[in-house]
């Protein structure tokens, strides 16, 4: 029996004797884990709520369209506006490699089975991960 803190005495001391104890010293499995956990989840955040906004942008332009919504209303233009900002830099490439179909546009579309491949190749990426130790 070793002489703990204040002279009590604790079995098995001998074994951390000259380490000093420190209560708050990360783990580096842990926090390396809690990294690769946050990382993960604010891909598959960021991809789910991108597939929100364009599936928003292509409801709000089509209703836009069909005049269903007033353009010339505030609130739905800036709500329009920022939803063509958001979506438009990943609508354009898709829409100029497609054929025209008339006024139908399918690259909303296209872009959503894009973006679903993606959260399903993340998902794949973090468990082969979990499968093969490197996350551990």
């Amino acid at each position: 029996m070793c002489k703990g803190r204040g002279g009590v005495k604790v079995a098995g001391g001998a074994l951390f004797a000259g380490r000093r104890a420190t209560r708050f010293r990360p783990q580096s499995q842990g926090s390396r884990r809690m990294l690769l956990d946050a990382v993960f989840f604010l891909v598959q955040a960021g991809l789910d709520l991108f597939w929100w906004a364009v599936l928003l942008a292509a409801i709000v332009q089509t209703l836009l369209s069909f005049n269903v919504l007033d353009g010339r209303n505030r609130i739905v233009w800036t709500i329009a506006d920022f939803l063509y900002r958001l979506t438009e830099p990943l609508l354009r490439p898709i829409r100029n490699r497609l054929p025209q179909m008339g006024g139908l546009d399918l690259s909303p579309l296209v872009l959503l089975l894009l973006i679903t491949a993606t959260t399903i190749a993340v998902g794949a990426v973090r468990g082969y991960l979990l499968r093969s130790g490197l996350y551990f």
